[in-house]
């Protein structure tokens, strides 16, 4: 068959705006994870989902599914270091059966808090020692 002018379809393919963003929301979140306890992470994350919709989607003409799935991987990482860091231990203090929430107990609580916070200034290189 012969093929007329005009008849070629040219399909152009882009790269996912939301998979760069997600991607270099997650990179900046774990290399400035320091100064912003991991907020790009949890910024990243939902827009690394979202790029992996959006391809899924378009039938071909987005692309960048690898930086889609490597934002998503990069933006868990600082959200699971928030988690671990700042989340567990206040559920830990309050959940602990031995704590009655008394005076006595919320003191101790609130001195195991700041030393828990002091020993991870000391770790980060900000602290200057141990707590008060």
């Amino acid at each position: 068959m012969d093929e007329g002018i005009g008849s070629k379809r040219i399909i152009i393919r882009r790269t996912s705006g939301l998979a760069i963003a997600s991607m270099v929301l997650g990179i900046s979140g774990i290399v400035l994870w320091f100064l912003t306890f991991g907020i790009p992470g949890f910024i990243g994350l939902p827009l690394g989902i979202a790029a992996l919709v959006q391809i899924h989607k378009s039938g071909g003409t987005a692309t960048g599914r690898g930086m889609a799935i490597a934002g998503i991987i990069t933006s868990s990482i600082p959200v699971a270091g928030f988690i671990f860091l700042f989340l567990l231990p206040l559920v830990f203090a309050f959940k602990v059966p031995s704590f009655d929430f008394g005076l006595f107990d919320r003191i101790e609580t609130v001195r195991l808090f700041r030393c828990f916070i002091s020993a991870t200034a000391v770790i980060l290189g900000q602290g200057h020692g141990s707590p008060q």
